[in-house]
């Protein structure tokens, strides 16, 4: 069963992943939340945008929080 102490305990290291990303990444908090929420999920994302709005430096970043290999794949 759930406690308070988990739910505090889940929000803090949700509050460091964060702060984490916000050392690296200015702007865009929609799509580190989203990130971050399929991440945590086990979901998928895909980022789509124009050059030079910081997807690879997204992802970057979330394999360094997450300590996961970074590779970047360009179609």
């Amino acid at each position: 069963m759930v406690n308070e102490n988990d739910v505090l305990n889940y929000k803090n290291k949700c509050e460091e992943i964060f702060n984490e990303i916000k050392k690296d990444m200015v702007g865009q908090e929609e799509v580190v939340m989203g990130s971050v929420i399929a991440m945590i999920a086990g979901g998928n994302v895909l980022l789509e945008g124009v050059p030079g709005v910081g997807k690879t430096r997204l992802v970057r970043v979330l394999g360094r929080v997450f300590d996961l290999p970074f590779s970047r794949i360009q179609f």
